[in-house]
């Protein structure tokens, strides 16, 4: 299965980067052949090409609720996506239409879509780096995505083993 795990935000705006943080960390542990790794900023339309030719995409971004505490993952499917902040925006169409229409241009989308919203604290204020709660929670959510591929757990130096 060919997987694109696709990390979003901006790592000047001090949570909003944490999607970007972990996929760099995945990227750094996981060496599968059928496995890429990606960051971007980008939405609706612009995301078409990043993904078309993928089985599955893994999207890993910011979410701002303040219901919870930060640090907090969600695990949202498509539909959860339509009234986003970055997937969606007066220009441009939300991150499910985008999906249909790439369907309806006969593009290969992915059938398998997992997005992991992380809680996060600052969204919006200038600054390199996330919050410490939020921080603190990109490893454990790195883990949870390693398990949610099957690739099996990780030695103290943060090698997949038993992939």
């Amino acid at each position: 299965m060919k997987t694109i795990i696709l990390g979003m935000g901006n790592t000047i705006v001090s949570d909003d980067g944490v999607g970007l943080y972990v996929v760099r960390e995945l990227e750094a542990r996981i060496n599968k052949e059928n496995i890429d790794f990606q960051e971007s900023s980008l939405a609706g339309f612009r995301l078409l090409d990043l993904l078309s030719g993928y089985d599955r995409v893994i999207v890993v971004d910011s979410i701002k609720t303040s219901k919870v505490e930060p640090g907090q993952v969600y695990k949202l499917d498509v539909d959860s996506l339509k009234s986003t902040f970055r997937l969606a925006s007066a220009h441009d169409i939300n991150f499910a239409t985008a999906l249909e229409f790439g369907e309806m241009m006969e593009m290969k989308m992915p059938d398998q879509i997992d997005i992991y919203a992380i809680e996060v604290v600052d969204n919006q204020t200038f600054h390199e780096g996330c919050t410490p709660k939020v921080e603190a929670a990109i490893p454990r959510i790195v883990d949870e995505i390693i398990e949610d591929l099957g690739l099996g757990d990780t030695n103290k130096a943060g090698e997949v083993v038993n992939a």
